[in-house]
C-alpha cells in the first residue's frame, strides 16, 4: 500500500472516530508542550548563563565593610550563610575609603581595575539659557526629559575612571572624566545616551550644566555639573553578544540610562577619608578571577585583619543556576508525567479502536489484505494522530514559556530550536513506541475467527 494511501484511509479513519482521535491528540498535545517547554527553559538559561559568563560582569568582585547581620546566602541544606567568610567572627567591621583604591590596586596584581561604585538617585535637570517661565526656561526640562520614570529623577553612579575601563565603555563623543577630575572633586559628568536623549533630546548634551534639585523648585545654590562625555549606545549590546533566540537585552545595557560622576564630586562628599559602602575589583580575564579572590583574602586578611567581606558574582551566577537547575528537574518530572499520561492514552485507546474493528480487519485479510498492511494501517493512523498533538502542543509551549517569562520578570524564556526538537521527538516517540502493539495486535487477526465473531 502506497504511503498516500496509508495517509488517506488513516485520515478517514480518526474523523471517523472523532471523540477518541481528539482525546489522543489531546494528550500527546499536552505531554508534548510540557516537554517543549522544558526544552526551551533548558535552552534559554544556558544561552544567558554563556552570555553572562562572557561579560565582564560575571567577572566583578565585591568587597564590602563586613557587618555582623550579612546579606543572607543560603546553602544547599537551607542554612543562611556568609557570602565569604574572611577573618575572625566578631571583628568590628572596616571602614572603605577613597584612599584605599590605591591601596587595593597596589595589592591584587591580577586584577585589571579597582574602582568605587556608590549609587545615588537625585532630580537632574538641564539648565538651559532661555529666559522665561515657559518651557525651555532655565532649569525646565525638555519634552525629551518628561514621561520617563518620576519627572527628572536619574539615576547615578559615583565613581573612578576605572570603572569605565573595567566594562570597556567607550564615548560616542566627548570624553570620560581622569584621574585628576577625581583628585580635584570636579563637578563634570558623563552621560548614558538614552540619557541624554532624555534630558536634552537630539541635541548634543556636551558642555551642558544639568542641575541637581527639585524639579520646577528653586535652583539658586544647586550643585550644577557640566556634561563631559556621552556614552556610545548600549543596546543591543556593543560587542555584539545579545542572544539572538531570547532578544534580551546585554549585560550592561542599562548603563545607557545612567549618569556618572566623579566620587569626589557627589553631594555630600566631605574628603578623600568619606567613607564608600564598597569597593570593585575586575579580574584581567575570566580565568584570572580564582587567583585574584586568593590575593583579595590573603590581603585583606593581612591589612584589614580579615574585617571585610568578598562577594562574587560569578558564584552567584553559580548558585542561581543550580536553583533553575532544581527548577528544571521540576519541570522534567512533571514532563515525564505528561508523556507517560499521553502514552497510556493512546494505547488504550488505539486497543479499543482494534478491538471495535476486528471484523472489518478480517474482512480486509479475507479480500487479500496482507498482515504488513493492517500492521502499517493502524501505526500510520497513531503517526498521524501523534503529530497532530505534537503541532498543537508546540504551540500550547509557546504560551506557557511567555507565562513563564511573565512570572521569572527577568528570564526571557522561548521554545527555540531545542524545544521544538523535544516536542517533536517526544510526539514521535510516543505515538510510535505505543501504537507498536495495537498495531501488532491487529496484524496477528485470522480472518476465520474475527469473521465467526458477532
Amino acid at each position: 500500500m502506497r504511503i498516500r494511501d496509508l495517509l488517506s484511509v488513516a485520515v478517514r479513519n480518526s474523523r471517523a472516530r472523532l471523540v477518541e482521535s481528539f482525546l489522543i491528540v489531546l494528550g500527546i498535545a499536552l505531554g508534548v508542550a510540557v516537554v517543549a517547554a522544558f526544552g526551551g527553559l533548558v535552552g534559554s538559561v544556558g544561552a544567558q548563563a554563556r552570555m553572562f559568563a562572557e561579560s565582564p560582569v560575571a567577572w566583578e568582585i565585591t568587597v564590602i565593610p563586613r557587618e555582623e547581620d550579612y546579606s543572607a546566602l543560603w546553602d544547599g541544606s537551607g542554612r543562611q550563610v556568609p557570602a565569604v567568610p574572611v577573618g575572625p567572627a566578631g571583628a568590628q567591621p572596616a571602614r572603605l575609603t577613597v584612599r584605599d583604591l590605591e591601596r587595593f590596586r597596589n595589592a591584587v596584581t591580577s586584577a585589571q581595575c579597582v574602582y568605587a561604585c556608590e549609587n545615588i538617585g537625585l532630580p537632574l535637570r538641564p539648565a538651559l539659557p532661555s529666559p522665561g517661565n515657559g518651557p525651555g526656561a532655565q532649569g525646565e526640562m525638555t519634552g525629551a526629559a518628561k514621561g520617563d520614570g518620576e519627572e527628572g529623577f536619574v539615576e547615578l553612579v559615583a565613581t573612578v575612571p576605572d570603572y569605565f575601563r573595567a566594562y570597556g565603555l567607550k564615548p560616542r563623543e566627548g570624553s570620560f572624566f581622569v584621574d585628576s577630575d577625581v583628585a580635584s572633586g570636579a563637578r563634570v559628568m558623563v552621560v548614558g545616551d538614552k540619557l541624554a536623549k532624555r534630558l536634552v533630546g537630539d541635541t548634543s548634551p556636551l558642555g551642558q550644566e544639568l542641575i541637581m534639585g527639585s524639579p520646577g523648585g528653586n535652583v539658586q545654590g544647586a550643585p550644577r555639573y557640566t556634561v563631559i562625555g556621552v556614552l556610545e549606545p548600549l543596546s543591543p549590546p556593543s560587542d555584539g553578544r545579545q542572544d539572538r533566540r531570547t532578544g534580551s537585552p546585554g549585560p550592561l545595557s542599562h548603563l545607557d540610562r545612567l549618569g556618572f560622576i566623579p566620587v569626589t564630586s557627589a553631594p555630600g562628599y566631605s574628603g578623600e577619608d568619606e567613607e564608600l559602602s564598597e569597593i570593585r575589583v575586575m579580574p584581567a580575564s575570566a580565568d584570572a578571577v580564582a587567583t585574584t579572590l586568593d590575593e583579595l583574602r590573603r590581603f585583606i586578611e593581612r591589612e584589614y585583619q580579615g574585617r571585610l567581606t568578598i562577594r562574587s558574582e560569578i558564584d552567584n551566577m553559580r548558585r542561581a543556576l543550580r536553583e533553575m537547575r532544581s527548577l528544571a528537574v521540576g519541570v522534567l518530572v512533571i514532563a515525564s508525567a505528561g508523556i507517560v499520561i499521553a502514552s497510556i492514552n493512546i494505547l488504550n485507546l488505539m486497543m479499543a479502536r482494534v478491538l471495535r474493528r476486528t471484523k472489518a480487519i478480517g474482512i480486509s485479510i479475507a479480500l487479500g489484505a496482507s498482515r504488513r498492511d493492517v500492521f502499517a494501517q493502524l501505526l500510520t493512523e497513531s503517526l498521524v494522530l501523534g503529530i497532530v498533538g505534537g503541532v498543537i502542543g508546540i504551540g500550547l509551549a509557546y504560551i506557557a514559556t511567555g507565562l513563564i517569562s511573565r512570572v521569572t520578570q527577568g528570564l526571557a524564556v522561548t521554545v527555540g530550536a531545542w524545544g521544538v526538537l523535544a516536542g517533536t521527538g517526544a510526539s514521535l516517540l510516543a505515538s510510535v513506541v505505543f501504537g507498536l502493539y495495537p498495531a501488532h495486535l491487529a496484524a496477528r487477526t485470522v480472518a476465520a475467527d474475527a469473521l465467526r465473531g458477532d
